[in-house]
């Protein structure tokens, strides 16, 4: 569907590709790099289409690749110039999004590139955060590696463990307690994690952090 799309706009002589969007507003190279056709991405980008184009939610091609972990698409739009620290307009950026879809490969990629992994977006989340709140412990642990702070703090003074415990992530839960973050820690309105995790019925949560803050107090 995709190849015959854009095989049909390159034939309209001197029309810019980047004009022609879907309904989302997405260019040929934004559905190309997201549906993982590096062919055509090269060839779209070859042509000068151009790569900082962004659709109705302030995607760009790279974005799209990112979100889908399609590497060599990324790769290559970052060796093509493409801004590595691009938001959307909630502030999302890529290494957000390969934090949160727990891509080990594209997460230590785009580092390697540069990409500031204490950016926050609107809602005050950086990829630590967003690795910890959709609950990818082995993203977290590269992260972690990389230099993030396990004690960073969200929206609310949220911890990462009450991000992981309020969205019910045991994995992550206990990654986070193993590697000495504070069971007791509040959020700005004193609930803990364990309390998230009863607020949201999370109940194998519930009883590992239970016997946690047992151990912890016979201590």
């Amino acid at each position: 569907m995709i190849l015959k799309y854009i095989t049909t706009i390159s034939f309209i002589w001197g029309c810019a590709l980047s004009v022609q969007r879907d309904t989302d507003g997405k260019t040929p190279l934004i559905l190309a790099a997201e549906t993982g056709h590096i062919d055509l991405v090269k060839s779209l980008v070859d042509t000068g289409e151009n790569i900082e184009e962004t659709d109705n939610s302030g995607n760009t091609a790279l974005i799209r690749a990112t979100w889908n972990n399609h590497a060599p698409i990324v790769e290559f739009l970052l060796s093509k110039g493409a801004n590595i620290e691009h938001a959307k307009k909630k502030g999302q950026t890529p290494i957000m999004y390969a934090a949160g879809r727990g891509s080990l490969n594209l997460i230590n990629l785009l580092i390697d590139k540069g990409a500031d992994i204490e950016k926050r977006d609107v809602d005050g989340n950086n990829a630590l955060i967003w690795a910890a709140r959709e609950g990818s412990a082995d993203a977290v642990k590269a992260l972690l590696s990389r230099g993030s702070k396990i004690d960073v703090r969200g929206r609310d003074q949220k911890t990462l463990l009450i991000y992981a415990a309020e969205t019910g992530h045991l994995d992550t839960v206990k990654y986070l307690v193993n590697n000495g973050v504070d069971i007791e820690a509040g959020d700005n309105a004193g609930n803990t994690a364990l309390q998230w995790a009863t607020r949201n019925n999370h109940a194998d949560i519930v009883e590992f952090l239970l016997s946690k803050v047992q151990i912890q107090k016979t201590l």
